[in-house]
């Protein structure tokens, strides 16, 4: 049922947040989600997880696009969605903090809100102005509560002007008693001269690896095509490839169209977003493409990639 304006009535997941507020103060996440999984069973426990870069408000129609994003979101019920050349207009009104009115995450994210049974909650940082008067970045949009974000670069420069600096996001959830860092990521092209993929590969690795023990999803744009040493490089350090664990013949599903029909980078279709994790304790079990060509809002479709936990 959708939300209307006159509609008084609060989530349950709103109101078990606040009684865990009151009764454990700095371990509220962790005691929420253990009675928000008593409540919401969802069967076997399953993560649903979709990345998509939005292309810097460079689309035709955007508040339109934001807003199937938003339905696919609700229509889907993601649990965590990772993107990145999320913008916002650097002449904008704040609306808080750091987030302007015209927040990419924060239209798309009120969007979902209106009429989602659960209540979703955004993160966006900033990472390099991008096309002048935008100021681009990476985040995630999320129905489960946040205990923590962490944003790093991992390019070689964080100089803000250069639109090859390179920003990550990592949130960290709680799915029952175990931990689960999610993130969002946007590397370069792996034969740039002065920030080349390698390098920020090697500064994301040891950055997940300082927690070898949590299980981690790292899903976002790449910026490598699945034929490239670039790609070996990310599963040769144990990274598992689950678009293809539930879809193997899905190597070559491009996720990113020019638009002009021109060749890029050697191909007019690539295959540059991927949701990777360090072990199989999910493993996904559903993979699908959406916005593809004729349904498009950006010049990269959105992976989905539906991850259950092992038994």
């Amino acid at each position: 049922m959708n939300k209307s304006a006159n509609d008084t009535r609060i989530p349950l997941n709103s109101v078990l947040y606040c009684i865990t507020e009151l009764y454990y103060g700095q371990n509220k996440y962790q005691y929420f989600n253990k009675l928000l999984s008593n409540v919401f069973k969802r069967g076997n426990a399953v993560m649903k997880i979709m990345a998509l870069n939005l292309n810097s408000y460079q689309e035709d129609n955007q508040e339109e696009k934001f807003r199937r994003i938003a339905d696919k979101i609700i229509d889907e019920e993601i649990d965590a969605m990772c993107f990145s050349e999320a913008s916002q207009r650097i002449n904008t009104p704040y609306a808080h903090d750091h987030i302007r009115e015209d927040n990419a995450l924060k239209i798309i994210c009120d969007m979902v809100n209106e009429k989602a049974k659960d209540t979703y909650r955004y993160a966006w940082d900033f990472s390099h102005f991008g096309f002048t008067i935008y100021e681009e970045g990476i985040g995630i949009i999320t129905r489960c509560p946040i205990e923590k974000v962490e944003c790093r670069y991992i390019s070689k420069t964080a100089d803000t002007f250069s639109y090859k600096s390179r920003k990550v996001m990592k949130i960290t959830l709680w799915d029952d008693d175990r931990k689960i860092n999610v993130y969002s990521v946007h590397l370069g092209w792996g034969d740039d001269e002065y920030e080349p993929f390698e390098y920020q590969f090697q500064q994301l690795d040891q950055w997940i690896k300082e927690e070898p023990e949590v299980f981690t999803v790292i899903s976002g744009d790449f910026s490598n095509d699945y034929n490239t040493r670039y790609y070996d490089m990310v599963v040769s350090q144990a990274y598992i490839d689950q678009y293809l664990q539930a879809n193997p013949e899905g190597m070559n599903d491009y996720t990113f169209i020019n638009p002009s029909g021109i060749e890029f980078r050697h191909a007019e279709k690539l295959r540059l977003d991927y949701v990777f994790t360090n072990t199989n304790d999910y493993r996904a079990i559903d993979a699908k493409r959406f916005f593809l060509e004729g349904d498009r809002v950006s010049d990269h479709v959105a992976i989905y990639v539906e991850l259950e936990k092992a038994a």
